[in-house]
């Protein structure tokens, strides 16, 4: 209730700050009707008026015709007979003859025949060429008798080749060098036997009563074996590389700190060029001049004379001479 209160005295509010409406006079000239003007008659003729050729009557003509000769339909309708359903339908034997089929005469028989009498032929003809290349006819025997009554020299018959063996040098020299290394071989076995017959072993020694002279053996002085630990390539290879990081790691500090002094030495020359080029930009005024305060300076004439003007000597005129003569 207070929001439309509210609403209320805002809305009379915004109806009272608005000016009374004033409505317009309507023009006369609406209320008065415009005087007509008669057309100028027209040399034309006038338009005869031709009923249109709709297909609607002929549609309509041919829907009486068959309504028609629907009536005369059933006014002369005339059923047929019931049929007797207690006989039993036979069908009528035809006294026609059967249809006899007559063969196809096809060009393409003739044609047939032709090929096939064609292809016996060509296969017995190559059946014949077999045949006569599967008999084998062996060349008659050649009579030498008759050969020598043609004047033919017989020839004398030879005794067979006899073979005989190479006699290389290669022969020779196998057969010396076996000669040699046999007797090598027997040498040597002569000399092992030899050996073997003259070997006399030692008498046996008799048994010693001193227990001081008996031999023993000395306990050996050499130290005992120290087992050390495996010295291992992947060891040393992995000290290498420490080492190498540590150079490395050394190597880049050495050079970030030079880079650092060299960021720090251009900082203080920049600083340095600076301060000296804020000194140099400092403004320093001039003296003034003393002709300020003596008035000016002095003016001295000049003594050179004024210039005087002179007519210019073109070469008009004397080419207009030129042309005039």
């Amino acid at each position: 209730m207070d929001s439309l209160s509210s609403l209320s005295a805002s809305s009379l509010n915004s109806l009272s700050s608005i000016s009374s409406f004033k409505a317009r006079r309507v023009p006369k000239s609406s209320s008065q009707r415009p005087a007509r003007v008669a057309p100028p008659p027209s040399e034309r003729k006038l338009t005869i008026p031709v009923s249109p050729k709709l297909t609607s009557r002929s549609r309509l003509r041919a829907s009486i015709s068959a309504s028609s000769s629907e009536e005369d339909l059933a006014k002369s309708f005339k059923a047929l007979d019931m049929p007797d359903l207690s006989r039993k339908f036979v069908p009528k034997h035809d006294a026609g003859k059967l249809t006899e089929p007559t063969p196809f005469k096809l060009s393409t028989d003739a044609r047939h025949v032709s090929k096939e009498a064609e292809f016996k032929s060509r296969q017995e003809a190559e059946e014949k060429k077999a045949q006569q290349a599967r008999r084998y006819k062996a060349n008659p025997v050649r009579n030498t008798l008759a050969l020598n009554n043609l004047g033919v020299v017989a020839v004398a018959q030879r005794p067979l080749t006899e073979p005989k063996p190479f006699q290389l040098q290669s022969e020779v020299m196998h057969d010396h060098r076996s000669a040699q290394w046999t007797a090598r071989v027997e040498r040597e076995l002569e000399d092992e036997q030899n050996k073997f017959s003259s070997f006399h072993a030692r008498a046996v020694p008799r048994v010693v009563g001193d227990s001081s002279k008996v031999y023993t053996p000395r306990r050996s002085s050499k130290p005992l074996t120290e087992v050390n630990d495996f010295q291992l390539n992947v060891d040393r290879r992995s000290q290498k590389h420490q080492e190498i990081s540590v150079k490395k790691s050394e190597r880049e500090k050495r050079i970030e700190a030079d880079k650092m002094a060299e960021v720090m030495r251009r900082e203080e020359e920049e600083a340095r060029e600076v301060r000296t080029m804020r000194r140099t930009m400092m403004v320093k005024a001039k003296p003034v001049p003393n002709s300020v305060y003596s008035g000016g300076p002095s003016v001295v004439h000049s003594s050179k004379p004024l210039t005087e003007p002179m007519s210019p000597h073109f070469r008009t005129d004397m080419r207009l001479r030129s042309a005039r003569t």
